[in-house]
């Protein structure tokens, strides 16, 4: 997920003016680039069907970062999994869901043992091995933790930039005010 915003019609202002448009956009892209990686992390941890272990112990909700990029004429705040943390593989499966196919009942024993609050190795082994059959027939329904975030993020977007944006100005001494 990444929010992008263009930047046009600055050319002719002084430099001062220029930067204030630089860092109330960076500021404003990170701000909602926070609040969408909270966003997605909130909407991972909601309960939504069966998940694999590495989502339900937090990993893949640990792993959302947002990042903030500048391009020549435009600044992005992109927002996604981590590769360094290895839940990566689950972000898209989670997301959009999965087509039917057999997991190992052993990936999903742990996610077994705290869904289900099944102490006994056993038998939480047979119930993860149940939910497998399930996941072979059914498949798994998508997440939408990222659609989501974006989706609850678009409304409130233009109102962050124009506040940043701003307080960029008034702590470059343009408040606006005429003499």
């Amino acid at each position: 997920m990444a929010w992008g915003v263009q930047t046009r019609g600055t050319e002719g202002l002084e430099p001062e003016m220029q930067a204030a448009v630089r860092e109330g956009t960076q500021t404003g892209l990170e701000a909602l680039g926070v609040k969408g990686a909270e966003m997605v992390q909130e909407n991972i941890r909601t309960p939504y069907g069966a998940l694999p272990a590495a989502v339900a112990f937090g990993n893949l909700a640990g792993s959302i970062m947002s990042l903030f990029v500048r391009e020549v004429s435009m600044c992005r705040e992109i927002i996604s999994v981590s590769p360094n943390v290895g839940s990566d593989i689950y972000a898209a499966p989670v997301e959009t869901g999965a087509r039917p196919h057999m997991p190992p009942a052993s990936a999903l024993l742990a996610w077994v043992q705290k869904k289900f609050g099944i102490e006994d190795e056993k038998q939480a082994l047979s119930m993860a091995f149940a939910v497998a059959k399930s996941i072979s027939k059914r498949g798994t329904q998508g997440h939408e933790m990222f659609s989501r975030a974006l989706e609850a993020l678009e409304p409130i977007a233009p109102a962050v930039l124009e506040r940043e944006l701003a307080l960029a100005f008034a702590a470059h001494g343009f408040t606006g005010a005429t003499s």
